[in-house]
């Protein structure tokens, strides 16, 4: 008799066909004689097997004809073969959604499984594992419980996938009631662990101890995020900075991130059409950055892509000073001496636009030559935010500016710029403690009255004895 396995879990993306595919695999090297069944619509199984419709039937069609008492093929003919793997497998298509209203029609819709794979035919394989749909009230996994020997509940170390768990284990004590081959849980596989993350490791304890009637999330404890301290030039590092920048190419631009505090993936993605010269104004549209290339045909394991601002204040509009309009023209004026009519504001020689790592090679360059290090990109754009705030910039103007999200985030940023501010302030507070009388010089006239001398001190009178 057939060692018969179900793979299967209420939720999806668990990796239940990974599961039955690597078990499959391994089996088959072991030397033992296996067959893989596609009981999922998604047909994600099949075609990991490399699966190509090619006419012949697939298991809804399987299914019917034993409901149907109908058996036009034979077996054999529903086998496919995965030459790479040597893994014979029975494939699935979106016909298999339909497959359910025939069932229904059986008068012992839970055993047209067993009927089919305990049949003379599939006993010369010595494990049938079957990866299941996603829902546990599904026929077809009622059928697939009741036809298995063993039952393995992939589960992945998350918090949806754990609290599915119960759920399937009540559909096999069901099954388990009524079925006299009487399936036994093989185990509980727990996949796409990262020891590296609190729920998984929680989830994984929560397994393994049998608590699945629990919540496991309730027993993790938050660790405590230390915020980084941001980095910001000195006024020395950025008078030498500036300096330096007027000696290189790319110069410009460390002023201007200086004077506007752009992100770096906002400046690279700049365009000429993003700046209005007659209103004086820079527009922020889009980003650039470079992403894994999931593409096979590409040669490149990366690749640059252009998309939209990180968040919706991110997309804005920032008033230029004259200084900066005047240093953005005669880059213009330099730059169209070696490009016709460029797109991107920032180019090499050759009119390609910039990224992140060539243009940091130049910054570096810079830094190098004031003596400056450990200082990255970013720390400019904080230090325009510290600049700002010292000279008085409204908070919620630097905010828009910036493209924060809300005005608490920069507060909450640059608060050691306002505690400075806090001290300034208070120290305004100071002359509560000089409001009190002053001494005062009096020249005192006295004048004889009756053997008594008076003079007026307001609003009293002192009398002294003669």
């Amino acid at each position: 008799m057939s060692n018969i396995i179900s793979v299967s879990l209420e939720k999806g993306g668990v990796g239940k066909t990974t599961t039955v595919l690597n078990i499959g695999a391994g089996l088959q090297q072991l030397g033992q004689n296996v067959l893989l069944v596609d009981l999922d619509q998604q047909s994600h199984l099949s075609r990991w097997l490399e699966f190509q419709p090619d006419g012949k039937p697939t298991i809804s069609k399987l299914i019917y004809q034993e409901v149907s008492h109908i058996h036009s093929n034979d077996f054999a003919d529903f086998i496919r073969r995965n030459e790479k793997g040597k893994l014979d497998f029975i494939p699935a298509n979106k016909m298999l959604s339909g497959i359910y209203a025939i069932l229904g029609a059986d008068g012992e819709s839970n055993t047209v499984l067993s009927r089919i794979f305990n049949s003379e035919f599939f006993q010369k394989y010595n494990y049938i594992i079957f990866d299941c749909p996603t829902a546990v009230d599904n026929l077809l996994v009622s059928n697939a419980l009741q036809t298995s020997t063993k039952l393995l509940l992939p589960v992945q170390a998350e918090l949806l996938a754990y609290e599915s768990v119960p759920a399937m284990l009540q559909r096999y004590m069901a099954i388990k009631q009524i079925s006299d081959i009487k399936p036994y849980i093989q185990g509980i596989l727990v996949t796409m662990f990262n020891g590296r993350t609190n729920m998984s490791n929680e989830v994984f304890t929560a397994l393994t101890d049998g608590l699945v009637n629990q919540n496991c999330a309730l027993n993790i404890t938050l660790p405590k995020v230390e915020k980084q301290e941001i980095q910001v030039l000195t006024h020395g590092q950025e008078n030498c900075l500036i300096k330096e920048s007027y000696f290189y190419r790319y110069g410009t631009f460390v002023r201007l991130t200086l004077c506007t505090g752009l992100r770096l993936e906002e400046l690279l993605a700049l365009k000429w059409e993003d700046v209005d010269f007659s209103r004086n104004e820079l527009k922020v549209r889009r980003i650039l950055h470079r992403c894994k290339n999931y593409d096979s045909s590409c040669k490149n394991s990366t690749s640059i892509y252009f998309d939209e601002p990180k968040t919706a204040k991110s997309k804005r509009t920032i008033p230029l000073p004259k200084n900066a309009i005047d240093d953005l023209k005669l880059w213009q004026e330099k730059q169209s001496e070696e490009i016709y009519n460029p797109d991107f504001i920032i180019t090499d020689r050759n009119g390609k636009h910039l990224e992140h790592t060539t243009f940091k090679k130049y910054y570096n360059r810079f830094l190098d030559k004031c003596g400056i290090s450990g200082i990255t990109f970013h720390a400019l754009r904080h230090t325009f935010a510290t600049n700002a705030l010292e000279k008085g910039m409204d908070k919620k103007v630097l905010s828009e500016i910036l493209g924060h999200s809300s005005v608490a985030f920069t507060l909450d940023t640059y608060a050691h710029v306002l505690s400075s501010f806090k001290r300034e302030n208070m120290d305004l507070m100071n002359d509560i403690y000089q409001k009190q009388v002053k001494a005062q010089n009096i020249v005192l006239s006295f004048k004889p009255f009756k053997k008594q001398y008076i003079v007026d001190l307001p609003p009293k009178v002192v009398q002294i004895e003669s």
